[in-house]
């Protein structure tokens, strides 16, 4: 018997840990679909072509989670920092300050070489 309520225990504990992964998985997708969106319509970033190829995620604590964004601009992948709020309705990302200098700063590598 007490065999029998340790592999149940067992079973629950995989369950529950397995379903943590997969709704961090599915929190990494929305966000990755979410920034792409934003990307591709959004004047600010709509001309630089942007691409979300991943996104990986952590849990910070309750509802936060912080992840990189794997971005390709010209060719070349981009490791973005991303700060996630997520329950089970809704998913809100931000990019901290500076997040996105690489862009910056091929623009003006770009400008130096045609000069």
């Amino acid at each position: 018997m007490k065999e029998k309520i340790q592999i149940i225990g067992l079973i629950f504990l995989i369950l529950f840990v397995g379903g943590c992964g997969l709704y961090q998985n599915q929190i990494g997708k929305t966000v990755k679909l979410s920034m792409q969106e934003k990307f591709n319509s959004d004047p600010q970033f709509k001309k630089f072509h942007l691409v979300v190829t991943d996104v990986q995620i952590a849990h910070k604590g309750g509802n936060q989670y912080q992840g990189i964004a794997k971005i390709t601009y010209q060719g070349t992948s981009y490791d973005v920092p991303v700060e996630i709020t997520a329950d089970r309705d809704r998913v809100i990302w931000q990019v901290p300050p500076g997040g996105f200098s690489f862009i910056l700063q091929a623009e003006i590598e770009t400008w130096q070489n045609i000069f």
